[in-house]
């Protein structure tokens, strides 16, 4: 018996699917550079004593971490969204 995730790897021509594959891996690793330099200024204390010298005021490690765990959320909630269809 054939497994449902196995449908659309059968029912799309190979050019396309690597194409999205592709696009896919580089959205990934484009979101991952973005998050990694994003964290290190947003992070930042506002009291410019506690915070890293030459960098601007951000929102603090804590509010960080909750946007943080907020976007995890809704990331997660899309793709069960996404994988019930």
């Amino acid at each position: 018996m054939p497994q449902p995730s196995w449908f659309p790897q059968k029912s799309s021509r190979l050019g396309l699917r690597s194409t999205c594959h592709g696009i896919s891996a580089a959205t990934g690793k484009a979101g991952a550079i973005v998050g990694a330099f994003g964290f290190v200024y947003a992070s930042q204390e506002k009291d410019p004593a506690k915070r890293d010298h030459g960098y601007p005021a951000g929102i603090g490690k804590s509010k960080s971490l909750i946007v943080l765990g907020v976007i995890n959320f809704i990331g997660m909630l899309c793709t069960l969204m996404v994988s019930r269809i």
